[in-house]
């Protein structure tokens, strides 16, 4: 089950992909509404695709406008935190609602578990953003060796790190995780 992406990737020639998915945390709740961090630090949460998708779009919802000049960093990592996947940016700036960002090339994503970050790239004032609800909890982040589900990263200048480590997500997580749907190709 564990392969190198080349051989996963080869593994599902032909399959069928899924056109659209909301990819879900891996705890309960609704919704909520948060601001997006600073360009020092970041948010990331733990998501599960439960199908094969062509990712070429990402969606969120920018609720409460930014500055004008606010710039929103998306980014998705390997469950290991080992490998960027994507690293996308949208000039949000003082609008609202839903944010469609292309994401190009599109990315085969399998089955997995995946770790969604979000920042503000640059800009005066952040957007707030919808996130899964949650509650701060030691099984969100902080059981001593373990992977974190979500929380904070420190970043620099608003990029999202190459990597990361999954045992080292700070403060434990409350409403880190982006609320998000992802488009396909099908």
């Amino acid at each position: 089950m564990w392969e190198d992406r080349a051989n996963a990737a080869f593994r599902y020639t032909g399959v069928e992909t899924a056109r659209v998915a909301i990819p879900y945390p891996l705890f309960t709740g609704g919704t909520a509404t948060t601001s997006t961090p600073t360009t020092a630090s970041g948010r990331i949460g733990a998501v599960v695709l439960t199908t094969a998708l062509e990712l070429d779009n990402i969606t969120y919802n920018a609720s409460i406008a930014g500055s004008a000049n606010a710039v929103e960093r998306i980014a998705l990592y390997t469950m290991d935190g080992g490998t960027l996947l994507v690293n996308v940016t949208d000039a949000v700036g003082a609008n609202t609602g839903e944010r469609v960002v292309a994401v190009s090339p599109s990315v085969l994503l399998l089955p997995a578990m995946y770790y969604i970050f979000f920042c503000l790239s640059s800009g005066t004032t952040s957007p707030d953003v919808s996130t899964w609800a949650s509650t701060a909890s030691i099984f969100l982040a902080g059981a001593s060796g373990e992977p974190d589900i979500e929380g904070a990263i420190d970043i620099t200048g608003g990029a999202a790190p190459t990597t990361f480590t999954v045992t080292a997500i700070t403060t434990p997580g409350v409403n880190a995780t982006l609320m998000s749907r992802w488009d396909g190709t099908g």
